[in-house]
């Protein structure tokens, strides 16, 4: 229990970490909290701190809207190219053989595909229909390419639990909202509505991302315990040294950074 509990506390720290935005988006949330005693400062300090807090929230905002939009377009973007090149079907018993250890519904089916804009393997939840760009065969050894299957199948065995966390963060913030509204109310205190709403968005970012973050790691764990790590170890290497070339490792919004996933995987080596 204690080794659960300090394990989040590290994926928490370096989440952390990521990016200057995650200390600018928790400045917000402590703002926001405190914005409904705002009253008993003179209008010139309200008028203050109401242009920092609005420029501020640019930050969180813009990000969420560049990972929605960005997401939607790729989608739709996959699907227009799918309905020209039909994906190459396989099925791979490597596959099938690590969906029964990990106890999941899979056929082994895996599709291929040319897809430039696909550049890496990914899974699609609702279908468990696994994608993999057929560039990889060029890069990667057929026993590190089924590790990277082995981590889309364990999005699918932590699907289950990935909703429900989403669904957490996601009501969580609103019924934050809704209680502090209300006790504000009945305190007879006023209630700035555009200060708590953007702190409810910005805390809803915070615990999403934070969620996304743990969701790879597991599916990083549910993969290395089928295949062992040190296939994966070796993709996520490959893909750092690729990353490295273009810019620094500091992961994104959804996915935590290689080199973080590597050091994590070599503690099961041990």
């Amino acid at each position: 229990m204690i080794m659960k509990q300090l394990e989040v506390l590290l994926e928490f720290k370096e989440w952390l970490t990521f990016r200057v935005k995650r200390f600018i988006s928790i400045g917000l949330v402590i703002m926001g909290i405190f914005s409904a005693g705002l009253f008993f400062l003179p209008i010139m300090l309200r008028l203050v701190y109401a242009a920092v807090f609005t420029t501020l929230t640019f930050v969180p905002v813009l990000t969420t809207v560049q990972m929605v939009t960005g997401s939607v377009i790729m989608q739709v973007r996959l699907l227009l190219y799918n309905r020209k090149h039909k994906p190459r079907v396989e099925i791979w018993p490597e596959v099938k053989e690590m969906a029964n250890k990990m106890r999941i519904k899979h056929n082994g089916e895996i599709y291929f595909t040319l897809n430039p804009l696909v550049r890496g393997p990914f899974v699609n939840l609702y279908t468990k229909k696994i994608t993999v760009p057929e560039s990889w065969f060029a890069k990667f050894h057929r026993s590190e390419i089924v590790a990277a299957i082995g981590h889309e199948l364990g999005h699918i065995r932590g699907a289950k639990r990935l909703a429900y966390e989403m669904l957490l963060v996601t009501v969580t913030p609103i019924v934050f909202s809704f209680v502090f509204t209300l006790v504000a109310v009945l305190l007879g205190l006023p209630v700035i509505p555009i200060f708590l709403q953007v702190t409810t968005f910005t805390l809803m970012l915070l615990l999403l991302s934070f969620v996304l973050w743990r969701n790879e790691y597991r599916a990083d764990l549910y993969g290395a315990l089928v295949t062992g790590p040190e296939p994966l170890i070796a993709v996520f290497e490959a893909l750092q040294e690729d990353v490295n070339v273009h810019k620094k490792d500091e992961g994104t919004d959804t996915h935590p950074p290689t080199r973080a996933r590597i050091k994590r995987l070599m503690t099961l080596m041990v």
